[in-house]
């Protein structure tokens, strides 16, 4: 009787140790390993004002900071005011020309007309945050006839390009090939929306993410490594046109009005491709992307700037404005701003030293 009474006391003295240890190896590690960055959940807003970027704003569930749209009265011109002889260019774009996340005057337009010395420069910045190309478009359709500018810039970012719905293996498609089922762009090299992760985990993982610290460390390495693959192949296939044949040329094609428009507005066009933020220091993995939009827009005759080669080498960390934001910082539109005025000195008529 005394060892069968013994055994059950023994297993549950190792069960017991065993969850002591378990329990006090999960707390060490969760103080020495860096907490991933989150959103505020309700708001999807940045948690903190990292680097100084950001507003802090008030409301009744707190105080939160967000970027800073803020747009000084200095910023904004009425181009028919200016001097005759300055250079006057409108930029149109979607965030990564509109600033998320930083202050407007630190914009790659408005750092163009800081350092622009050989005539003087007024930028207007016509970026909005969230637009595809064809809203871009409208957006162009709307300014022109009413800002008489010198010069019109279009900053394409790789996701610009128009999505052909047919077309397999989209990030935003199921196992079954099934468009818009929310499988969700969780990580697409410009924002992690944690809330999307917690949204779309199954509850037994959640429960081991949300209470322990190793597991929850193992499940979002999984999780990142297995979306950064499938946004990777997204971008590719995106600017493939051996999978997105169509929606390449409708984007080439709307390109090409704005470029014919501007002719007939006696205004010249050109366009600035920039990267994605995501190893630029090395293995850049959109280079052919970049390439083939080059070589397209050369072909049409459109003059085209890729800012690529200026942020290569460079750790991608550094030119983002937020661990969980991946849009260019103030250092990043500063370097835009660098390589775009050394190719209006070297390529065009505007701002030439010739």
């Amino acid at each position: 009787m005394t060892r069968s009474a013994i055994k059950p006391l023994q297993l549950l003295s190792l069960a017991f140790i065993n969850l002591v240890a378990f329990f006090t190896i999960d707390y060490i590690f969760g103080i020495f390993i860096e907490p991933p960055p989150i959103y505020l959940n309700t708001r999807n807003q940045y948690s903190t004002n990292y680097r100084n970027y950001f507003i802090e704003v008030k409301d009744k569930d707190g105080t939160y900071y967000s970027p800073d749209q803020s747009v000084p009265v200095d910023l904004v011109y009425e181009f028919e005011e200016l001097p005759k002889e300055s250079l006057k260019v409108l930029a149109i774009g979607d965030s990564f020309t509109a600033g998320q996340g930083v202050k407007r005057q630190d914009t790659w337009i408005k750092q163009l007309e800081k350092i622009s010395t050989t005539k003087k420069t007024y930028g207007l910045n016509y970026g909005i945050s969230g637009l595809n190309i064809n809203e871009i478009k409208n957006v162009f359709d709307f300014v022109v006839p009413q800002k008489k500018s010198n010069l019109i810039i279009y900053a394409l970012v790789l996701n610009d390009i128009i999505p052909d719905k047919n077309a397999p293996l989209f990030l935003d498609v199921d196992e079954k090939n099934q468009y818009n089922k929310d499988t969700g762009i969780y990580y697409d090299f410009m924002n992690l929306r944690t809330i999307v992760f917690d949204r779309n985990r199954n509850d037994f993982l959640n429960f081991f993410n949300q209470n322990f610290n190793i597991p929850k460390y193992i499940i979002n390495l999984y999780e990142l490594k297995n979306i950064t693959k499938k946004t990777i192949r997204f971008y590719q296939n995106l600017n493939d046109p051996k999978v997105n044949a169509l929606g390449l040329n409708q984007t080439f094609d709307l390109i090409n009005q704005m470029n014919e428009k501007s002719k007939l507005n006696q205004t010249d066009f050109m366009v600035m491709i920039f990267p994605l933020f995501f190893q630029t220091q090395k293995d850049y993995p959109f280079l052919s992307s970049h390439q083939y939009l080059k070589s397209q827009l050369a072909l049409r005759n459109i003059k085209v700037l890729d800012l690529l080669p200026f942020y290569q080498g460079l750790k991608d960390s550094d030119l983002w404005v937020h661990p969980v934001d991946q849009h260019p910082n103030n250092e990043a539109h500063y370097i835009a701003a660098t390589a775009l005025l050394n190719y209006l000195k070297n390529h065009t008529r505007h701002l030439s030293n010739k």
